[in-house]
């Protein structure tokens, strides 16, 4: 049920924070389509960028990476705690070395 939710339409940052600084402006223009083969495109202006994800049930965590991409989008690469989840919205966090990285997506269709 999780992957369907995730593969099915497009996705767009609504809230980015790392720790208390908010950088959602970076993210604006940014679409993100998740594949049930794991992959996923970021794609702003015509650009894509290209990665993969993972999701773990058990753990409530997806893995997503981005490789060889810059800010903002090498800012999603990690493991995400998520804390809260319906069809349309995935609000999850990433603990790093600085602190904490919230993440909140929505479903734009």
């Amino acid at each position: 049920m999780l992957v369907s939710a995730i593969t099915n339409g497009v996705w767009i940052v609504e809230q980015y924070k790392e720790d208390t600084s908010d950088i959602t402006a970076g993210f604006q223009g940014y679409e993100f389509r998740f594949s049930e083969n794991g992959t996923v495109t970021g794609t702003k202006d015509g650009n894509t960028a290209n990665g993969t994800w993972t999701g773990d049930i058990n753990t409530r965590t997806i893995s997503s990476n981005f490789p060889n991409i810059g800010e903002p989008v090498k800012k999603l690469n990690g493991i995400w705690l998520l804390t809260d989840t319906y069809w349309d919205y995935v609000e999850a966090l990433m603990t790093t070395e600085t602190g904490k990285n919230q993440l909140h997506l929505r479903k734009k269709s």
